[in-house]
């Protein structure tokens, strides 16, 4: 009889979790259901009165981004990170292509310290818009911040190319 090393058995056990993940997770994104808005943490101080009315307004109308995207700057000027990224989130299932929601998105993954995410959301908002020189800008600006200077140098050059004039 053979011999199930550890190896050979943590191996077994991730191709198991992985076809489990598969078989029991399904395609989501052929849902078309409403996903009902998470209800908003308790917020104290100024901007609480408005949080409160852009809930009610979602569970009105929870396929609303630009209401996530509200609630979510007001989390994020108050530095609550996590429930801005959970409002982004939500906001960019229902509209992945506003680009507003991916430069808010990338502010907040920036100043929460979480700043690969921050670049691979500008980027992805670079792909979605390649001519859109904020964007561009805003890119730059991160590859920069986050030492990139080759890659800034590059996008720099793509934005002289699109307006030689812009300086």
């Amino acid at each position: 009889m053979k011999k199930i090393t550890l190896y050979g058995t943590t191996a077994i056990c991730l191709v198991l979790l992985v076809f489990l993940t598969i078989a029991c997770g399904g395609d989501a994104s052929n849902d078309t259901s409403p996903v009902p808005p998470p209800s908003a943490p308790p917020v104290t101080g100024t901007g609480s009165a408005l949080v409160k009315e852009i809930t009610e307004s979602l569970q009105k109308d929870p396929l609303n981004g630009d209401l996530y995207y509200s609630r979510a700057k007001i989390f994020y000027e108050k530095e609550m990170y996590d429930e801005a990224i959970s409002d982004m989130a939500q906001a960019m299932r229902i509209d992945s292509v506003n680009v507003d929601y991916h430069h808010l998105l990338a502010d907040v993954f920036l100043d929460y310290y979480k700043s690969r995410q921050a670049l691979q959301t500008l980027e992805r908002a670079a792909v979605l818009y390649p001519k859109r020189i904020p964007t561009l800008l805003k890119l730059s600006e991160f590859q920069v911040i986050l030492r990139q200077n080759d890659e800034a140098f590059t996008t720099i050059d793509q934005i002289l190319k699109i307006d030689p004039q812009n300086d």
